[in-house]
């Protein structure tokens, strides 16, 4: 499922708001909580903000797990994401709280999400595959049946019963009984 979040809609909304005084820390600090959510669950997450400094061009990047669109001049956030719902293929969530936008993105097929109820719901899943995470372990131990059996021994000789080394006769006849007795 692709996640579309109506990113200053967000913003204004949930506890970064607090930090609106400073606009870029405020959206840094809403990027960097989507990004960890998203990363941890394994989401498609697209943020999409109105740009401040609106160029002719929209401007797409990536953030780790998230992607992120400033929009071009002449061209809302809500306008990017009507146009993005009515042109894909694919089911998609919008998170906005804005009830026009939700209206006209629900008329085209789309799913939406507040967002507080986004963000309740995104808090908990990643909290709870974090408790899972932490009760399992890392790695699945698996014990390891070690097979014993008698190991042929030929007892040494004694070395006073070894035979002069000049003697190859008696020792092809010591390697023949130690060979013929392995093999038995």
């Amino acid at each position: 499922m692709h996640y579309l979040v109506d990113g200053y809609n967000l913003l204004f909304r949930s506890s970064w708001s607090h930090l609106s005084t400073n606009l870029e820390q405020a959206r840094g600090a809403l990027i960097q909580e989507l990004d960890k959510h998203a990363t941890l669950l394994h989401l498609h997450l697209t943020l999409v903000f109105d740009a401040p400094l609106q160029s002719d061009e929209l401007k797409r990047g990536h953030f780790n797990s998230l992607e992120i669109i400033f929009t071009a001049k002449g061209q809302t956030a809500d306008d990017y994401l009507h146009d993005f719902v009515a042109y894909s293929q694919k089911k998609v969530v919008v998170v906005t709280s804005d009830k026009t936008l939700a209206r006209k993105v629900k008329a085209l097929g789309a799913f939406v999400e507040s967002v507080h109820d986004f963000l309740i719901h995104l808090r908990k899943k990643s909290q709870n595959r974090l408790a899972k995470a932490q009760k399992k372990p890392l790695v699945q131990r698996k014990e390891i049946q070690i097979k014993k059996e008698p190991i042929k021994h030929t007892p040494p000789l004694k070395q006073d019963s070894l035979p002069p080394l000049s003697d190859l006769k008696a020792w092809e006849r010591i390697f023949e009984a130690r060979f013929l007795n392995e093999e038995r």
